[in-house]
Formats: C-alpha cells, structure tokens, sequence
C-alpha cells in the first residue's frame, strides 16, 4: 500500500471511529469485496448481467447482441488484467493484517473466484481491494464502512418501515424515513425524514436530518408508515431553504451588520448560506429567517466582518467564543 492509501486509512479509521487497522481492513474488504472491480469475475458477470440487459431494449440479431456483450466483457477482463499486472510489479510499504475467521472462510470458499486472477496471492488480491477503497471519494468510502447501517435505512425507505434508533447520548426515537440525501458538496450524507422521540406520548412528528454513522444502533422495526403529500412538500420546501444539514431546529430572526469586505465574502461564499430576506435587508444590515446553527456555521469565519445584532443570545455566543480564541493567542 502507497503513502497516500496509508494515509487515507488513517483518516478514515480516525473519522469512523476505528482504532485496530486489522479490523478497519477486515470490515471494508467484507463489505466492498463485492463490489470491487479487484473481485475480476464477479465484476465481470455484473458488467456482462447489466449490459445484456440494456440490449435487450434494442432491436438486433442475437448473434451481434452476444458479439457486443462479449467483445466488451473480454476488453473489461483485459483492462483490469493490466490493471493487476501493474499493481503486482507496483512495490510498496508492507503491512501485516489479521484476517478474521469470516474473510478467511470466505477466501478459503468456491465463492471466491481470484484464483485465477492473482495466482494464490491472497495479498496481492486483498491489496488491489483496499488500493481501490481508497481511491474512491469520501463518502463513497463512508458508505463501505457503515454499509450495513445505510442497508437498513435504504430497506426501511423502500418498505416505508420505521426505524428505532439510538443517539449517543442513549435518547431513542422512531424515525419515519423519506430519502438519503447528500450535501451540495457531496462530502456527508443525511438520512431526512420526520422523527419522534420514543419515551414522548406527544403524537406530533419533527423533521430530521440525521448522519447516518452517528447513530448508536439502528433497528428496522415491522411496522409501516407513509409518508404523506403534504409532509414530503414541507420537507422538500424546507430543506431547498435550510440545505439538509440545518433541517434540525427553529427558525429565527438573525440579523447581521456586515462591512464592505463581509459583503464581498457573502457574495463570494454560497456554500452554506443563508437566503437574505430583500424587503427587510438595508445595504449593511442582511435579515436572514435560519437557525442560529446555520447563522454561527457560516458567519463565524467572517470575523470582524460580520458582527451579529440579533438574536442577542448569538451575539454573546460569538463574543465569548472571539474572547476565548484573543486570551488562548495572548497566553502563548
């Protein structure tokens, strides 16, 4: 494995929550092994599966149909016997990994087909699966490592189930799910639905954005739940003005004092910000109607750029937090 592959295993073992690399490895390899193009011939039938699929939509002989879906499964098979080549002759940092008895059997198993492909080479296979781990985005690797949770999130969606879920901090609650949503940056995934808390008697439903690795344990319970029109209008509407990292929480007056410089960087910055309300800015005072998070989140980097006049409990929250970070610079 390469420096920058070692590198983006430490990050994420650091992001997910992972300490033992052993384990790290042994939960993406049983869960990316699939799916991998390192796993040749499965992937090869996938591609062969998908592509004779789309063909029978087309009008054509059998005989060109069966001389495309070969002709393009050899070329992939070729591709990615090349691709193996080079990363056999590739040498790089050594590591040593445990395989648990679940991946061992699995190796060990007819259902393993790398034989062929990597010559025995139980190594050189379970490397070419991590070097193409890791070279995948942020997200689709967060996807791997938590699959099991997001399966049960996507099962719930499909079935219209609701989940039980448990926070960290041991608060349960029921969760009537609607889609898996991304940011505009696609670097975290939200689950977005409506949410009840589970030891509450009230019957009203919150809407929610969850990250999906965060929660403690996820239970997909029998019970169903559809949503209604008129819910999934007011989630769409909400997270088109909140984004879906700010769906959680009250909206709120916030007005802010912006300085020439502070109106250039809110002209510049669209990740994240918030919609000004036109009728009631002036040319230095922008009114926004979002959540105090959202306002910090976006403003708190502005500096002395933005100064926060209402609500006055987020004004003093950025004061304390701007004194806090003077004192820290003063004592070093």
């Amino acid at each position: 494995v390469v420096n920058e592959q070692i590198l983006t295993m430490s990050e994420d073992m650091f992001a997910f929550d992972e300490s033992k690399r052993s384990a790290f490895m042994n939960r993406v390899f049983k869960n990316f092994r699939s799916q991998a193009k390192a796993s040749v011939e499965l992937y090869c039938q996938k591609q062969e599966e998908e592509i004779r699929g789309r063909l029978e939509e087309i009008d054509c002989d059998d005989e060109i149909r069966e001389k495309i879906v070969g002709g393009y499964v050899t070329h992939e098979c070729q591709t990615l016997r090349e691709r193996i080549d080079w990363q056999t002759r590739n040498k790089a940092v050594g590591e040593i990994y445990r395989i648990n008895n679940e991946n061992l059997e699995y190796l060990r198993s007819a259902e393993c087909r790398g034989d062929e492909f990597y010559g025995h080479r139980v190594g050189l296979y379970l490397k070419c699966v991590m070097e193409e781990y890791c070279a995948l985005p942020y997200m689709e690797r967060e996807k791997i490592f938590f699959k099991e949770s997001y399966d049960k999130v996507k099962s719930a969606i499909r079935s219209h189930a609701v989940l039980k879920i448990c926070m960290a901090d041991g608060r349960r609650f029921y969760i009537y799910p609607y889609k898996l949503i991304e940011d505009m940056l696609s670097t975290r995934c939200y689950l977005v639905g409506y949410s009840k808390e589970a030891a509450s008697a009230a019957k009203e439903k919150k809407m929610v954005s969850l990250r999906v690795p965060r929660l403690k344990s996820i239970q997909l319970l029998e019970r169903r739940c559809r949503l209604t029109e008129r819910e999934i209008l007011d989630l769409e509407k909400t997270i088109a003005v909140r984004t879906v990292q700010f769906l959680v929480g009250e909206e709120e007056e916030i007005r802010v004092y912006l300085t020439d410089e502070g109106i250039r960087q809110y002209e510049r910055q669209m990740y994240l910000r918030p919609i000004k309300d036109l009728d009631a800015s002036t040319e230095h005072e922008y009114v926004f109607h979002c959540t105090p998070v959202q306002a910090e989140y976006y403003f708190f980097k502005f500096g002395a750029e933005a100064r926060i006049l209402k609500p006055e409990n987020l004004k003093k929250r950025f004061a304390r937090k701007y004194e806090a970070a003077v004192i820290a610079y003063r004592e070093t």
